[in-house]
């Protein structure tokens, strides 16, 4: 069972804004018009969040000595795939997921 009466509310709200974040960024993958709009209002948030969440929740889950019982581990693992959701998917569609072109990563 994982432990989270013991976290602190701050670690409470980043786990729960890790989740939206995730959420955030499928959606956004998705071309409709609306998720243009989302993306164009939150863009920076987003990658700020995507970026600084990893890091937050790997010296957390460094300080909770590395146990695979604490939430941290999850929040980090589900950032990370977060993150790499934001750089390499180019669009999510009912025809399958496209992923960017390595020669668009370095332009």
């Amino acid at each position: 069972m994982i432990k989270i009466e013991k976290m602190s509310d701050f670690d409470r709200i980043t786990f729960v804004a890790v989740i939206l974040l995730f959420v955030y960024w499928i959606v956004v993958k998705i071309p409709l018009i609306f998720t243009y709009g989302i993306y164009q209002a939150t863009w920076i948030f987003g990658i700020l969040a995507a970026f600084l969440s990893p890091i937050y929740f790997l010296i957390r889950w460094s300080i909770a000595k590395l146990s695979f019982k604490k939430i941290y581990f999850y929040a980090l693992l589900i950032s990370i795939f977060t993150l790499l959701i934001m750089l390499f998917v180019y669009k999510i569609s009912f025809s399958g997921i496209e992923i960017t072109s390595p020669r668009d990563w370095w332009y």
